[in-house]
C-alpha cells in the first residue's frame, strides 16, 4: 500500500516523502495513529504540483542571488571615517550594520547577517568583505575605507 508519511518516522522515512509499505502496517499503526495516510492519486498529483512549486520558487531565489553578486563584485563601496592627525585608527570603525546601510544608500539591500565580517574595520585601505547570498553563493565585495577630511573650526 502507498502511504504518504505526516511525521518522521525512524526506519521508514521522513514527513512529506511516499513509501510502499505493507498494508496490515498501514491499517493497524500508520493511520490510526495519524502517521500516514493513503497516498491517492489526488495526494500525490498535489505533491508534485507543491513540489514543482518549490523548485520553481528555488530557481528563482537562485537567480535573484546570482544577479546580487554580480551587482556587488561591480560594486566598489567607499566610506569615509575621522581619523586623528597621523593617526592609524580612525574614531570610529566599520561593522556589517554601517556596510549595510551604506549599500542600501546605493539601492542594493543586503541584510546585515549575511556580510561575513570578521572584525570591526579602523584602517584606512582597501578590504575584501565576502557577502552569503544563498546556499553555496558567496560574493566579494569591495570596500574602501579613507580619510575623511575634518576641517578645523576652533582657531581664534
Amino acid at each position: 500500500m502507498k502511504i504518504y508519511l505526516l511525521k518522521n518516522i525512524p526506519n521508514l522515512g521522513n514527513k512529506g516523502e511516499i513509501k510502499e509499505v505493507a498494508d496490515g502496517y498501514a491499517i493497524n499503526y500508520l493511520l490510526p495513529k495519524r502517521l500516514a495516510k493513503i497516498a491517492t492519486s489526488n495526494l500525490l498529483q498535489q505533491k508534485e504540483q507543491d513540489e514543482a512549486r518549490r523548485r520553481e520558487e528555488e530557481r528563482k531565489k537562485k537567480e535573484e542571488a546570482e544577479k546580487l553578486k554580480r551587482k556587488l563584485e561591480n560594486t566598489n563601496l567607499k566610506i569615509f571615517l575621522k581619523f586623528p592627525e597621523g593617526g592609524k585608527e580612525a574614531y570610529e570603525s566599520v561593522n556589517a550594520k554601517k556596510i549595510s546601510e551604506e549599500l542600501s544608500k546605493q539601492g542594493i539591500n543586503v541584510p546585515e547577517e549575511r556580510i561575513k565580517i570578521e572584525k570591526n574595520l579602523k584602517s584606512e585601505g582597501s578590504f575584501q568583505i565576502p557577502i552569503s547570498l544563498y546556499k553555496d553563493i558567496e560574493a566579494l565585495l569591495t570596500m574602501e575605507i579613507k580619510s575623511a577630511k575634518i576641517s578645523n573650526t576652533n582657531q581664534e
